[in-house]
């Protein structure tokens, strides 16, 4: 109870801080915009050759592509019964369809439009003439995470996020966790190769691949000298597909599903970025997964085994249970720890930033912070992320104590550190 108290008034507190709008960025983004909204709209109409064509309306982009191009239907509306054109089916034509030039710019353009017109609904007009908003922030009953609305300030896109800044006399401190739901779940299932590479200061994505493609991997181009380095190139390539791939099958995805997440993937444009990576690339990624961390298909196994045990799960940080409803669906069962835990993980770093340690936390910060800061500072929790508000002259210090607080190791049979460093901007962007 007394837990949950301080969460509603952390919750609260952000709430009330709220976040601050640049209007001059506001103006920039809105124009850009309106005038993306244009121009693939008209692109649109050239495309379809139809004047007057709208290509938010589903009709009518069903007309062209349907009745008068003669494709195949992808899917069909539940709710209607119609040929469905909504985001997934749009986006599998243009991934599977053997498409003309036309109907593939056709496609693009819809999408285009469509994205510009969901940022301008979400995030533009409902704060037109507003310099600060104030989202409502609520727990989720199964995993106790934050949820907010009005805006979503935890779903807000990076391209949108420079016309957000800290009120008069303060600035933005931020600090994101480290590969969070990753450690905690190498953690969990005591995933030796995985606690090696992140124990050893290892980039756990550059390690799987040598395991997935050999050690001929670092001698594609782009491969970094420093085995830590990302690269650039076809090695980078193949590390974010290999990292894509790792965060959908942590959660006990087949394959077939992780390609479909992994070519749904977009850029800040709405254009795909895996798009041509082919299912049996996806597979071998999945397979050597299976060989580097073979204790985590094993960990999902014990979650299952449990479940059918107890009929509920519960993350091993605060005992937090969901229960299913006679179901036995794994990628559920083995969501529920990793999210309950890694937001347990933040929310224990955000209380004692704000009340001090507690007797009944998990984890313990490595390098505790020596003070308590005033709530008035808190501008965020992004699930993975925490947002200050902190006045200029004490940025830097504020900026330690808050990797100070995240950076974290349970109490008892720590096997890891959960890291985090922060950053001191002026706008939500650059932290």
């Amino acid at each position: 109870v007394h837990r949950e108290r301080i969460l509603q008034e952390l919750g609260a507190a952000m709430q009330r801080n709220g976040l601050y709008i640049d209007p001059a960025r506001w103006h920039q983004h809105s124009a850009d915009l309106e005038k993306e909204l244009k121009q693939s709209r008209a692109a649109a109409q050239g495309s379809a050759n139809m004047v007057g064509f709208n290509p938010g309306s589903g009709a009518q982009v069903s007309h062209i592509l349907f009745d008068r191009w003669g494709l195949p239907v992808y899917k069909v509306s539940e709710k209607t019964g119609n040929p469905s054109v909504d985001a997934d089916s749009l986006r599998a034509m243009l991934l599977r369809y053997p498409l003309t030039a036309t109907q593939r710019d056709f496609i693009r353009e819809v999408r285009r439009y469509r994205r510009a017109q969901k940022l301008l609904g979400t995030y533009i007009r409902p704060l037109a003439r507003k310099y600060v908003v104030h989202p409502s922030y609520n727990r989720l009953p199964a995993t106790g995470r934050y949820s907010s609305s009005g805006p979503n300030s935890q779903n807000i896109p990076y391209i949108m996020r420079d016309m957000f800044i800290a009120p008069k006399g303060a600035v933005l401190v931020g600090a994101d966790a480290d590969q969070l739901e990753y450690r905690v779940i190498a953690e969990e299932a005591k995933a030796k190769h995985s606690l090696a590479w992140i124990n050893g200061g290892l980039d756990p994505h550059n390690e799987t691949m040598e395991i997935v493609y050999g050690k001929g991997v670092w001698d594609l181009p782009g491969a970094p000298e420093d085995r830590k380095a990302k690269g650039k190139g076809k090695f980078k390539n193949a590390r974010d597909v290999t990292k894509n791939t790792r965060y959908a099958w942590q959660y006990a995805a087949s394959a077939k599903r992780i390609h479909e997440q992994i070519t749904s993937v977009e850029d800040d444009k709405g254009e795909l970025i895996f798009g041509d990576i082919a299912l049996e690339e996806v597979r071998a990624v999945v397979a050597g997964l299976g060989r580097a961390d073979p204790e985590i298909p094993r960990w999902w196994e014990r979650i299952q085994e449990d479940f059918r045990v107890h009929g509920y799960i519960a993350d091993s940080l605060w005992g937090r249970r969901r229960y299913f409803r006679n179901e036995d669906k794994i990628n559920e069962l083995v969501n529920h720890p990793i999210q309950a835990g890694g937001a347990h993980l933040i929310h224990e770093g955000m209380i004692e930033l704000f009340y001090g340690p507690q007797e009944w936390f998990a984890t313990e910060a490595v390098d505790p912070p020596d003070e308590i800061l005033p709530m008035g500072w808190l501008m965020n929790h992004g699930h993975d992320a925490l947002y200050l508000y902190p006045p200029e002259k004490q940025a830097e210090r504020v900026a330690e104590l808050l990797a100070g607080a995240m950076t974290r190791r349970r109490k008892e049979g720590a096997l890891l550190v959960y890291t985090a460093e922060a950053d001191v901007g002026e706008r939500w962007n650059e932290v």
